[in-house]
């Protein structure tokens, strides 16, 4: 059964050759950053979490983080019977003034203002009757480590590699190749916003529609 994780180093073959005297350990890094910006830039790595109770009194609730990832943002949180609402502070002052100490029976607001890794609910939860709470979460690969998903490999590999390579082609170093660099810049922003169109339609490619021009 295949891993289905990979390390920065496996793709090491699909840059070093455009940029060949550059050290393994700065392709690496640049592999590294270039699928954190991808995945943060188009939420392309997410994923539903398993339904969480909620518990009368306790308003602060954290996000499941997969090994050698960080969140990227909390796309989602849904009740049973509809959607929670994500709001600034600013937005939830208009609509809740007494949101420091309000109560309810279902929370109808969340924000993440102090950390992406846990969240807010507002009103308190009280009287929830153990209410199942789901959340989907977008991740980015650890830019510090060495691991990513396989998937992000298997669909995006020319656009990551790319921007590694242009990153690494921009540098004042033996390897530097501006016209190349630009190439490559091209390659990775084109692949961004393929992929933010695609997260657009939630994966589902038969989604996407185009609108009928009116004749007249």
């Amino acid at each position: 059964m295949a891993s289905n994780t990979i390390t920065a180093q496996e793709l090491l073959p699909y840059v070093l050759p455009d940029v060949s005297d550059a050290p393994d350990s700065l392709v690496v890094r640049q592999i590294m950053f270039a699928a954190n910006d991808f995945c943060i830039k188009t939420g392309v790595w997410d994923e539903i979490q398993d339904p969480v109770t909620v518990i009368d009194g306790v308003y602060q609730y954290d996000v499941d983080v997969p090994k050698n990832a960080q969140v990227s943002t909390i796309k989602n949180i849904w009740l049973p019977n509809r959607e929670v609402i994500a709001v600034t502070m600013d937005k939830l002052q208009e609509l809740m003034p007494n949101w420091q100490t309000a109560t309810g029976s279902g929370p109808a607001y969340y924000n993440a203002a102090q950390d992406w890794t846990s969240f807010r609910l507002f009103p308190i939860p009280e009287q929830a009757g153990n209410v199942q709470m789901t959340l989907r979460a977008a991740y980015a690969p650890d830019q510090f480590g060495n691991v990513l998903p396989r998937f992000l490999a298997d669909r995006w590999l020319d656009e990551i590699c790319a921007g590694a390579k242009s990153r690494l082609m921009l540098m004042p170093k033996p390897w530097r190749n501006d016209v190349l660099a630009g190439v490559n810049e091209k390659i990775y922003t084109d692949g961004v916003m393929e992929a933010k169109i695609f997260m657009a339609h939630d994966k589902v490619i038969g989604s996407m529609r185009v609108k009928p021009v009116k004749v007249y």
